[in-house]
This record gives C-alpha cells, sequence and structure tokens, in this order.
C-alpha cells in the first residue's frame, strides 16, 4: 500500500488510516427523507435525546467577478428554485484530501474526481444533491423546463434516453444539459480537462421525480433524495458550502468567482396543523403532560403557538412527512419513547343477547348428540360415481376436472355415501356399536 510521503514513521496503521471509526448502516423508512445526510440524523437524534445540536457552519463566498450566467425556471410548479454559480480557473488535477475520500468511502461513494467529490460530499453532509458543469461546454442561459416531443440526451452513465414529456430538463441554449433531480448530462460533464465550472443546486418537487429512474432503469443518489423531498430553503447553504470547498482545494491564485444567479417557483408552504394535547393523549394512551408535548415539537423545530389548550404547529421545511394531526401525534410518541407507553388490554362493553329457550345452537346440538352416543364425522365432498347414481339417484352427477383420487371424482349432493362408508370401515374393524352423525350443519344426517 502506497502511503503518503510525509507518513510518520512507526505509526499504528489504524492511526494513519484513521481506521478506528464506527460506520451505522441506516435502513430509513421512505418518508424519512430528512434523514439521508449527516445533518438530517445528528437533527434527529438531537430531537430524541434533547442533546444541544451544532449543525455545520454556514458560510458565504464573496464574488470576486462578475461572471454569471442567467438562470429561468419554464416550469415553475416542477422547479421551485434553481441556483447556480460561476467558477474560473480551478485545478481539476488537483487531488481529493484524504479525509474527504475516507469519508465518501465509508458512506458508500467511490471517489472519483475533486469537484464531483466536493459535490457528493455536500450532498451526504447537508442533504442537497448537487452538479457540476463544465462551463465550457455549456451555451447561453439555463432554463428548467418540461422535455419536448423527439428530445433525447445521453446520461452520464452514457445512456442514450429518449425523454417523454414529464421528464424535466435543464437546458441551454442547445438542449438538454442534465435531467432535473435524476443526472448530469455527458456532454456537458466535468473531465480532467475542465477549467471553470457551473455549480447549480436547486429544488425539485417530489412528484415530478418520483419513478423516474425506476422508469430508465438507472441508480441515482440524487434522485433517491429528491423523490423524497429536500428541503427547499437548503440549495444556498449548500452551494456556498460547496464553493468553500472547491477554493481549498482545486483554487488557484487565478481563481475567480461569481455571484450566486437564482431563480424561483412554486415553493411549498408549510400549513400550520391544529395538535390537541387531550387527543394526543388519548390516541397514544398514555398521560403526558401538555408542557412536555410541546418542548417536543419544538426540538422537532417546528413552530409553535398555543391556543385555548391547541398547540397551533409549523412543521419545519425538510419535513414533508408532517401534514395531519396524527402524523405529530405519531412523532410524539416516538420522542416520548415506546418503551415508556404502558401496555393495557383494550375495554369493550360486550352486552348479552337474548336467546329463545325454544333456539338451539349448533354447539349445544352437539353435546346433546354426543351424549345421547353419536359421533361426529366429516367425509370428502367427492365421491365415487356410482355412489351418486346407486344412493342419490343423481344420474348426471358433476364431475371434477382434476381429481384429488381416481375413485373420488364426483361431487356429492347427499351425505348419506359417506356415512356408509365411514360405517363399513368401522365394521371391517370390528366396531359393532355405532352411531354416526354427519358434521353438523344446516342438514343433519345420522346412521
Amino acid at each position: 500500500m502506497s502511503l503518503p510521503s510525509d507518513t510518520k514513521l512507526g505509526q499504528d496503521i489504524r492511526e494513519t488510516l484513521d481506521l478506528d471509526d464506527i460506520v451505522f448502516t441506516l435502513k430509513l423508512t421512505p418518508n424519512r427523507g430528512d434523514c439521508l445526510s449527516m445533518l438530517g440524523v445528528a437533527r434527529d437524534l438531537a430531537a430524541v435525546t434533547g442533546a444541544k445540536l451544532t449543525p455545520p457552519a454556514n458560510t458565504t463566498v464573496a464574488a470576486t467577478c462578475e461572471d454569471a450566467r442567467a438562470v429561468t425556471i419554464s416550469a415553475p410548479d416542477a422547479c421551485g428554485r434553481y441556483l447556480g454559480r460561476v467558477i474560473r480557473n480551478l485545478n481539476v488535477q488537483a487531488a481529493t484530501p484524504d479525509w474527504m475520500k475516507r469519508r465518501l468511502e465509508r458512506a458508500g461513494l467511490r471517489p472519483i474526481a475533486p469537484l464531483v467529490d466536493i459535490t457528493n460530499y455536500v450532498m451526504l453532509e447537508r442533504g442537497q444533491p448537487m452538479h457540476a458543469f463544465d462551463l465550457d461546454k455549456l451555451d447561453g442561459a439555463i432554463d428548467v423546463r418540461f422535455a419536448r416531443a423527439g428530445e433525447s440526451m445521453k446520461l452520464l452513465n452514457e445512456q442514450d434516453v429518449a425523454l417523454q414529456p414529464d421528464m424535466l430538463l435543464i437546458t441551454d441554449t442547445k438542449g438538454a444539459v442534465a435531467m432535473g433531480g435524476v443526472m448530469g448530462g455527458f456532454n456537458s460533464m466535468v473531465t480532467n480537462t475542465t477549467q471553470s465550472v457551473f455549480f447549480e443546486a436547486a429544488y425539485f418537487d417530489p412528484d415530478v421525480i418520483q419513478g423516474k429512474t425506476r422508469l430508465l432503469g438507472i441508480n441515482s443518489d440524487a434522485a433517491f433524495r429528491f423523490e423524497r423531498g429536500v428541503d427547499p430553503q437548503l440549495p444556498r447553504d449548500a452551494l456556498e458550502a460547496a464553493t468553500k470547498l472547491a477554493l481549498e482545494i482545486c483554487g488557484t491564485a487565478a481563481t475567480k468567482v461569481g455571484p450566486i444567479t437564482e431563480a424561483t417557483g412554486a415553493l411549498p408552504v408549510r400549513a400550520c396543523v391544529d395538535v390537541h394535547a387531550d387527543r394526543a393523549v388519548h390516541l397514544i394512551g398514555t398521560n403526558i403532560p401538555t408542557h412536555e408535548i410541546s418542548a417536543m415539537l419544538k426540538r422537532l423545530q417546528c413552530g409553535l403557538k398555543e391556543s385555548f389548550g391547541v398547540l397551533i404547529t409549523t412543521p419545519p421545511s425538510y419535513r414533508f412527512d408532517l401534514n395531519i394531526e396524527e402524523d405529530f401525534v405519531e412523532e410524539i410518541a416516538r420522542l416520548y419513547g415506546y418503551a415508556r407507553i404502558p401496555v393495557a388490554a383494550p375495554k369493550a362493553a360486550v352486552a348479552m343477547v337474548p336467546v329463545a329457550d325454544g333456539r338451539r345452537n349448533n354447539a349445544r346440538l352437539r353435546r346433546e348428540l354426543a351424549a345421547l352416543g353419536y359421533q361426529e364425522v366429516i367425509n370428502y365432498s367427492f365421491v365415487p360415481p356410482a355412489w351418486e347414481t346407486g344412493l342419490a339417484g343423481n344420474n348426471a352427477p358433476v364431475t371434477l376436472a382434476n381429481p384429488i383420487a381416481s375413485h373420488l371424482s364426483v361431487m356429492r349432493t347427499s351425505l348419506l355415501g359417506g356415512l356408509v362408508s365411514t360405517l363399513q370401515n368401522n365394521l371391517n374393524r370390528g366396531e359393532m356399536r355405532l352411531q354416526l352423525l354427519n358434521k353438523i350443519e344446516r342438514k343433519h344426517h345420522g346412521i
């Protein structure tokens, strides 16, 4: 193994390669797209445990030039926010730092190249998928629109795709350069000859992205997040973080950073939900004080107002799964702790229904007939044809297409054949005293 030239001789290899680490594999349900990042997991752990949350520091990188690329949104309902930034004169031959490589690898991603690694790192850290275009391969302004009839493009995985009208595209004046929220285009990707980039960060409506990867037969970390919901307030902070990392890793003396250009469409509005503390207590099944319920909702970073015993709650922008009162009740139960909720048998009033003296049910009939010496038997519904013609007088029995045995080939219309057969079997075995009754149903047959 080739180690860095400044590796200390005699140092424990576990220390050198930072192997004393713990990796947690989380299996998330589809509704918890907010936990598909380090920040998201930390935020939820802080809510559950009450520990202080320390999010990654937000930074602002000042523009050093006026170079910008205009962005527009022609599909405002599908794309609520699109931001881009030009960065010129980067050294894409720079090596991705070992610490970033290790973190990417342990999160399941393969390091590729510094600019791609930076966008992946920001996605894993904050939850915002991003993309880096080779600036010199773009032509004119950027527009977000749906595909037109007959359009096609080549994706990063070199797959040629015939675009459908419901597929969202990132385009320049020449055509599609990426499939919005799914994957970048092959012809505009960053290579080892790239000198300038155009970073993008956006919010796409989950309904527009859902199902696209399955339709195309591809895997996409970006689509995996966008179809579950990405915080619409996150793109700018993510773009600033990616810019900072790009300058630290690939920056040169000639590097110039342009201003952020932004276009907005229809952003989701988080409506207030009335959470009734008494209803939450009733549904959960244990007494939780109202002030404790309020504290839990605040730990979830929900906006909160109280009015006449009702908690008027506004979910945070990144929680797409909190829409109705029952959603908040589930969260209250989760934060309170399932182990703390007592297990109690359900209580229900059962009314005694009067039964007429002259009416006897099947169970009572069975007991009375058993007391008289009868034994209940259950015979096959399939019988030999001779039984139907000889005992039941049925010359046109229903014949089975696939009988379970060759001699049981027709459906019975009488219980008599089965009773006679059972009697014969018992007599053949020395049982001379028998009283048989076929299964108690609407009709009773005894022998």
